[in-house]
């Protein structure tokens, strides 16, 4: 009872710190001000989380992020992230060449003066979700729950990672200064989308595919970078495709989804593709062994 609320205490300081800094932030980006919120409270989670199995583990932060999938092996690891970003990208391309052809997607190029500047930016984001997101869910999650069952750990920590994606706040207006107490309301708001479950389940289920796809580059490699990769290039490819496209609303969403690809029949179906891709590339990997822990 005592370790449960030291742990609730903790999450209500980070919560608290997270709002503060929240306003902040939002007037030097251009992302959403939830977004910018959920992200602080991640982030901060993840470095609670770094403490607490570094003093668990006994171990510096050397080794912590050498057990837990993060050790550089020069080439090899910057060919996993290239490889993995430029799979989930070349996917997702052809996925939406397919919805042009079909109709569910319309050309429509929207390059204005700071188009290269935002790509940049883009890139640059979709490689920091792609570190912190993996680094907590495949790094730290899975590879504790696998120790204890590694059918379980492909289960649970992907619906965890999908069940995230949704505690938004979507219909809380915020205006052009936000303050702490903006911070409050959204937080309030997060746990409005589970209230109507149909709603999401389209795109929890693309979302729970996508998890595995990361979770067996993270098992296969016995590292992080692949799915590091695959992350940011499918990050990159969801901000980056309003420059070329617009969706036709016309079409039925159940089988070719919203402007997250991931939430139509035909979506999952290439998430599916990029892993067995991602199987393909990683064939010659030795297959981890129960005795190896892994």
């Amino acid at each position: 009872m005592k370790k449960t609320l030291h742990v609730v205490g903790i999450f209500l300081i980070i919560l608290l710190i997270s709002s503060i800094l929240a306003p902040l932030i939002f007037k030097f980006t251009d992302f959403k001000f939830h977004r910018i919120l959920s992200r602080c409270v991640m982030v901060q989670v993840l470095l609670a989380m770094v403490i607490y199995f570094c003093r668990m583990d006994k171990s510096n932060l050397k080794s912590f992020f050498t057990a837990y999938g993060l050790q550089w092996q020069g080439r090899k690891s910057l060919v996993g992230i290239i490889q993995g970003f430029m799979c989930a990208l070349s996917i997702l391309v052809l996925l939406m060449v397919i919805e042009v052809f079909m109709g569910a997607r319309i050309v429509h190029l929207n390059i204005h003066d700071t188009f290269f500047i935002k790509l940049l930016t883009y890139v640059g984001a979709a490689f920091i979700i792609g570190f912190i997101e993996e680094f907590f869910f495949r790094g730290m999650i899975f590879n504790k729950m696998k120790l204890a069952s590694l059918p379980a750990a492909f289960i649970v920590t992907n619906i965890f990672y999908a069940l995230v994606h949704f505690f938004k706040a979507h219909d809380v207006v915020i205006g052009a200064s936000p303050t702490i107490i903006d911070s409050f309301r959204v937080i309030g708001a997060l746990v409005q989308p589970f209230f109507s479950p149909v709603s999401i389940l389209p795109g929890f289920i693309g979302l729970f595919i996508f998890g595995f796809v990361l979770s067996y580059a993270y098992w296969r490699s016995r590292s992080l970078y692949h799915s590091i990769g695959i992350h940011a290039g499918a990050v990159f490819f969801l901000k980056a495709d309003g420059f070329f496209l617009n969706i036709n609303d016309q079409m039925p969403m159940i089988i070719y989804g919203d402007k997250n690809v991931y939430t139509g029949i035909l979506g999952w179906l290439f998430l599916g593709l990029m892993g067995l891709v991602i199987m393909y590339i990683l064939r010659t990997f030795p297959a981890p062994t129960a005795d190896s822990g892994q």
